[in-house]
């Protein structure tokens, strides 16, 4: 409504400013041809006549209040033969009409707009007609009735106008406001608590692009609670199992229900070294997703690297009598942190080996592909149902819901690697089958765009 009605303003300014400007000299240039005219008739009835005609003379006054003008003829010799308004009176009509108006302006304005029209009798000027005008251009009541008539069509069409702007104001602003009200009773139901509140906006524009990212926030929120009040869970949880071993080793020393020998303080040796390693895994996490890691790049070989990997960890897939194969296609160079990459492959192959039964097989595959290195670990265990596959990088999530130590950590692991590949530039694709097994692939970028010195891994 504020740019209708500033529009309109400007409008009928603008209109008005070439009214009087514009359409004044229109006006002006019209007078002064028909005053040519009116001049030309004159000194053509002179000519006919071969003289001044007294009738003619005396006609003179009633074609000057008719044309409102001042008629003056003059001869040869400038002497005044005729006039309407008698020029040598102090008080003139001209003059009577300044007085009225209040300024001598008015008599310059008339004299400015003054039309001589030549008596020409055989190429030889034998006088001259002079016509003044006494009302000023644009100033007739037909012309007045003109702009009055304007300005009403315009005050019409500005009212008009702004109907129409407050109309579709109107339309807009429900358009508008009803998805942007929807979102933001969703957004307050959301700070009470709900996260599970959708918004429903049919519309593809950018509000409803807006509803579409406010939805795809709240299921990311409802995750992340869902996250936090598990991982709250969890953490209680592996700390329970060993605080409580722990306290009740002592209270039957205390009681002298049980004694402090080596076997007994050795289970307490135990579970302080699970709270370590909880508490060191946290650590670790925290220190990941704060942003404050910084990777040591250098030229590695990922095969030989993969190579010493799993040549540390023979003992423990030895004792589960697996079948491991590691498959290389080569060298496969690339600007990686040593120790990061190891800490990934660890995880990995550990995971395999700990869900893959005694016999089953795992199998390792170095390759590259379009700057890229690519590890695949490929076992033959238990796998993951098609429910906890897309949570096995969250933190602290088992697959196992019991939490049973014999089949999983403290469920950290999966998230630190996915992290560490995530900070390389690339990431860890996971493929399953319940009964069949599991497939883990670690893709990475193989050029930082950095001169890096190769160095064997430890």
């Amino acid at each position: 409504m504020a740019v209708a009605v500033a529009s309109i303003i400007v409008l009928f300014a603008l209109v008005n400013f070439v009214v009087d400007t514009q359409f004044q000299g229109y006006i002006g240039d019209r007078e002064r041809t028909s005053y040519q005219r009116l001049g030309q008739s004159i000194a053509a009835l002179y000519l006919e006549s071969g003289g001044w005609d007294g009738r003619l003379l005396e006609s003179l006054p009633h074609v000057s209040s008719v044309s409102g003008v001042a008629i003056e003829v003059v001869d040869a010799n400038g002497a005044v033969v005729a006039e309407t308004v008698d020029a040598k009176r102090k008080d003139t009509f001209i003059e009577n009409i300044a007085k009225a108006v209040g300024s001598g302006q008015f008599i310059r304005d008339r004299f400015q707009n003054r039309v001589e029209v030549p008596i020409l009798a055989n190429n030889r000027e034998v006088g001259a007609v002079y016509i003044t005008p006494l009302v000023r251009p644009g100033q007739l009541e037909e012309d007045k009735a003109f702009r009055k008539s304007l300005n009403s069509s315009l005050l019409f069409g500005g009212v008009l106008a702004a109907l129409v702007a407050l109309t579709l104001s109107f339309i807009i602003s429900a358009r508008l406001t009803s998805p942007l009200a929807q979102i933001t009773k969703a957004a307050r139901k959301m700070e009470a608590g709900d996260l599970g509140h959708r918004v429903n906006i049919k519309e593809k524009d950018e509000i409803g692009q807006l509803g579409e990212a406010f939805n795809n926030m709240s299921i990311a929120l409802q995750n992340h609670e869902r996250l936090r009040k598990n991982m709250t869970a969890d953490v209680a949880h592996e700390l329970r199992t060993p605080l409580a071993t722990i306290r009740s080793h002592i209270e039957a020393y205390l009681d002298g229900v049980m004694e402090p020998d080596e076997k007994n303080l050795q289970s307490i040796h135990e579970e302080t070294l699970r709270l370590g390693r909880l508490i060191d895994d946290l650590s670790e996490l925290a220190y990941v997703e704060s942003g404050k890691l910084n990777l040591k790049k250098k030229k590695v070989d990922l095969a030989l690297l993969t190579e010493r990997t799993v040549s540390g960890m023979r003992p423990v897939i030895e004792q589960k009598e697996l079948v491991f194969d590691l498959k290389s296609k080569g060298h496969v160079m690339g600007d990686f942190d040593e120790d990061r990459i190891k800490q990934i492959l660890v995880n990995l192959i550990a995971n395999a080996t700990k869900f893959t039964p005694v016999g089953g097989r795992v199998t390792v595959e170095i390759s590259s592909e379009e700057n890229q290195a690519l590890i695949s670990i490929t076992d033959t265990g238990t796998g993951i149902d098609s429910k906890s596959l897309p949570f096995i990088f969250d933190r602290f999530y088992r697959v196992d819901k019991s939490r049973n130590r014999a089949t999983g950590g403290s469920g950290i692991g999966l998230t630190i690697a996915k992290k560490i590949a995530t900070l390389h530039g690339g990431t860890i694709n996971v493929a399953s089958k319940l009964g069949v097994g599991s497939t883990f692939t670690v893709i990475l970028p193989i050029n930082s765009g950095k001169k890096l010195k190769f160095t064997k891994p430890a």
